[in-house]
């Protein structure tokens, strides 16, 4: 009988056993996180590149119907508060919500109706940024990188957001109303194919830029009244810090919301250049501007961004891509290569330059 019971306590685990096979099991998770993380990574990135892909078709759908792409913004115009007009800065994402299985939205924009305190407006709603309206805080499920660090985020009384902004070119200074653009989307601006002389293969259309999410962060925040940027945009790559921050004396773009307007087209809050590589500052020229500025692309897509070529293609571009030479002065006209390499010329309509897909 003893021996008996001398055997059954010789079966059981000692302390140092239960800690190796602790430490074993330890192991084996430190091991299979990394590819869990990468496999959820990947499959988030694939969602985005359809989304990408899903608004190439909105755009096409769109050309075939109207023999132009959208603009970066346009609409009605009239004076302040505007109540009744949207100020001309309708951004280019809502007349594609038919294309975007969103016609209830898109109907109920060019209706009219009226705001949270029952101020009627007009038929394609009222000024661009305000979100007492009730149709621009809705969220559009195809605008958004499952990627961002904001996916979900978005507040009841936010407009929504939006990952996939509308390529203005490789130019700084030159967003503004009465400017030409470089590339194929600008203010009051319908292009066509036809516009695009470098064709279309070869051409962005539309690049991922992340949404605001913290202050001071490279990726959604911006540099506020740098000048000279057009002339040397290397001004603007001399406020990166450390830790995906911009460096310290630098003054902030007072507006947090980059991505977080959908309904308003100015290029600070929906548009991307095509200057400085991707998850690189965004800086603007002056104190609170919203068209003067490089408006760099940016994901949280590890080394690069998805972007859309108007042929309706998606590729990922890395951060490493070639910019030529950064401490050139932005091209003048519409027309001519760009300084900024195979980047800059991917961004270009109408450069000319002899680029080979991304």
């Amino acid at each position: 009988m003893n021996r008996c019971v001398r055997y059954l306590k010789g079966r059981g685990f000692t302390l140092v056993e239960l800690l190796v096979v602790i430490a074993i099991i330890g192991i084996l998770i430190a091991l299979l996180l990394p590819a869990v993380q990468a496999a959820r990574e990947a499959a988030r990135r694939s969602q985005c590149t359809n989304n990408l892909k899903q608004l190439g078709l909105a755009l096409h759908n769109y050309h075939d119907v109207h023999k132009r792409f959208v603009p970066l913004k346009a609409g009605t115009t009239g004076a302040s508060p505007w109540n009744d007009n949207n100020n001309g800065q309708l951004c280019g994402l809502i007349p594609l919500t038919p294309f975007l299985e969103q016609r209830a939205l898109w109907d109920a924009i060019t209706a009219g109706g009226t705001l949270d305190d029952g101020t009627p407006t007009k038929p394609f709603g009222p000024a661009a940024w305000r979100t007492d309206y009730w149709p621009f805080r809705q969220q559009v499920p195809t605008l958004l990188c499952p990627s961002d660090p904001a996916y979900g985020k978005k507040g009841s009384g936010e407009q929504g957001f939006n990952n996939y902004h509308f390529n203005v070119g490789d130019h700084i200074n030159r967003n503004a109303y009465d400017q030409p653009n470089r590339g194929p989307f600008a203010h009051f601006y319908w292009a066509s194919f036809s516009d695009i002389i470098d064709g279309s293969s070869n051409t962005f259309g539309m690049i991922e830029r992340s949404i605001y999410f913290k202050t001071g962060a490279i990726r959604g925040d911006g540099v506020a009244n740098l000048a000279g940027i057009d002339q040397n945009p290397t001004l603007c790559l001399a406020t990166k810090g450390q830790n995906g921050m911009y460096a310290s004396g630098y003054t902030l773009h007072s507006e947090k919301v980059v991505g977080r307007r959908w309904a308003d087209g100015r290029p600070y809050w929906n548009g991307v250049t095509t200057v400085l590589p991707p998850n690189s500052p965004t800086c603007l020229g002056t104190a609170n501007s919203w068209e003067w500025g490089i408006f760099s692309p940016s994901s949280y897509h590890p080394g690069g961004v998805n972007a859309l070529l108007m042929d309706g293609s998606v590729r990922f571009i890395s951060e490493t891509i070639d910019t030529g030479n950064l401490a050139a002065p932005q091209p003048g006209n519409r027309g001519g290569p760009s300084p900024y390499g195979v980047w800059g010329a991917l961004g270009s309509m109408a450069g000319g330059e002899p680029v080979s897909s991304p």
